[in-house]
């Protein structure tokens, strides 16, 4: 008996089970995507559950015509439940149950997560909750029907390069950027600007009394946004340079004046006693970090953006 936790490798297992075995499986997963039928092959005999509700299929969620190649050509007996949410793969003598529906989107490009079992009594019980939702079967006929209300999703998925090219599926957050800056005194005439912008930017605080409102001047063409997440990098003037907390962006003004462009930028970021140096942080990335972390702009370096966001969670769970 042998449990296992996959996070990068739940397609791939997923995959070899159901190639390794010629029983039929018992697959209850609520959206089944254009070429679905391909990712997985199922035994002749199977038993497929999935919603093919009317909205599933309009949605692009389920593709009636990858199921119908599965009855067609495989034998595999098609049902659906329309407030089916499970996903569940009973594969030979193991079952996997996690977040993974069948689609490309899945496989190649969204962090999934699944529990895989040989438990056979959990194997047991998982093929029963499978064939217990198998109540109303899809006809050809019916998939035929359905694939005519069919609409692609609004997003188009490419898979992803395989082999040495491919790339870990990492966690999506909101854009990280670093904001180069001096400190120094601003323009008085900007005062009530700063300070409008300001007001509106309290008002948008999600975070209790451990969070602070800060702002900072940008001159020139200000590509940031609100939601977007920014880490100041402050040059004291004195030689040193010393690094905020990440911080989520509540407001954004903006003016033309005579010089240029300018703009306020207002984020809100955790209370912390000390800054730490940039020589600090960058010797605590490794190689490289120093030069990453003088630059300005979008941080497109993945790993960086999220050593970064890891670095800032384990200061401040240690000053707790």
């Amino acid at each position: 008996m042998k449990t296992d936790f996959l996070v990068e490798t739940s397609w791939a297992a997923l995959r070899r089970a159901a190639n390794a075995t010629r029983r039929p499986s018992s697959v209850a997963v609520a959206y089944f995507a254009d070429g679905a039928d391909g990712l997985l092959r199922l035994a002749p005999g199977s038993r497929l559950v999935v919603n093919a509700s009317v909205s599933a299929v309009k949605a692009g969620q389920t593709h009636p015509a990858s199921l119908l190649r599965l009855v067609r050509h495989r034998q595999v007996r098609v049902y659906s439940v329309e407030n089916l949410h499970a996903k569940v793969y009973v594969l030979g003598d193991r079952a996997f149950v996690g977040s993974a529906n069948a689609s490309q989107s899945s496989a190649h490009r969204l962090l999934e997560a699944m529990v895989s079992t040989s438990d056979p009594t959990n194997v047991r019980r998982a093929r029963q909750f499978v064939e217990g939702l198998c109540r109303e079967e899809l006809s050809p006929e019916s998939l035929v029907r359905l694939q005519k209300l069919y609409r692609p999703p609004r997003m188009e998925v490419t898979p992803a390069r395989r082999g040495r090219n491919a790339r870990r599926v990492r966690p999506r957050t909101s854009p990280l950027r670093l904001s180069q800056l001096i400190l120094g005194d601003w323009p008085e005439d900007e005062k009530d600007l700063h300070d409008g912008g300001f007001r509106t930017a309290r008002s948008r605080r999600e975070h209790g009394q451990d969070w602070e409102v800060q702002s900072f001047r940008f001159s020139g063409r200000c590509r940031i946004a609100p939601r977007d997440v920014v880490m100041q990098v402050i040059d004291n003037g004195a030689g040193n340079r010393f690094i905020e907390p990440p911080g989520k962006v509540l407001n954004v003004v903006r003016r033309k004046t005579r010089p240029g462009r300018v703009a306020y930028v207002y984020v809100e970021i955790r209370k912390i006693r000390r800054r730490p140096r940039l020589e600090t942080l960058a010797r605590a990335l490794g190689r490289g970090a120093r030069k990453q972390l003088l630059r300005s702009g979008l941080v497109r370096d993945e790993m960086l953006a999220e050593n970064l966001q890891h670095y800032w969670r384990r200061r401040v769970e240690s000053l707790r």
